[in-house]
């Protein structure tokens, strides 16, 4: 009996010997891409969003949606800076050339438009950000 036991156990041990680890190529959907965000602000001076900039801001969000809908973002966040209306869209873009060609449209619409903000770094998901804490980008 203890012969038998002893057997299977060398049996057992020869056969979970260690493999080679097997390299897995990365995948495109696995994040092979290089990701692209970046900010718009619509902001005020105390009078609200001026209009132009709220028509920009709208135009934004629609061509944003659409991309969303088209699966081409990995995140799309509006976040409330204050009380009159301010209002910052974040977006990071699945792959950078597609981001790259969006922000090119993005920095058309707003360009010349007063209080309209593109911001290249993009946005941060620490709460401690005073961008997000909702009061308008003053400290707490």
């Amino acid at each position: 009996m203890v012969l038998l036991g002893l057997l299977v156990i060398s049996t057992l041990a020869c056969a979970v010997e260690e493999s080679p680890p097997v390299e897995e190529s990365p995948s495109d959907e696995a994040g092979n891409l290089e990701q692209m965000g970046f900010a718009v602000s619509a902001l005020s001076r105390g009078k609200g969003v001026p209009p132009e900039a709220m028509n920009s801001l709208r135009e934004i969000q629609e061509l944003l949606a659409k991309d969303s809908a088209a699966g081409k973002l990995l995140q799309l966040e509006t976040i409330r800076l204050g009380i009159e209306g301010e209002r910052r869209v974040c977006v990071v873009y699945k792959d950078k050339s597609v981001g790259a060609a969006a922000k090119k449209k993005i920095e058309r619409i707003v360009q010349g438009v007063d209080l309209m903000q593109f911001e290249q770094s993009g946005c941060t998901t620490d709460e401690a950000d005073p961008l997000r804490s909702g009061n308008g980008g003053q400290p707490k």
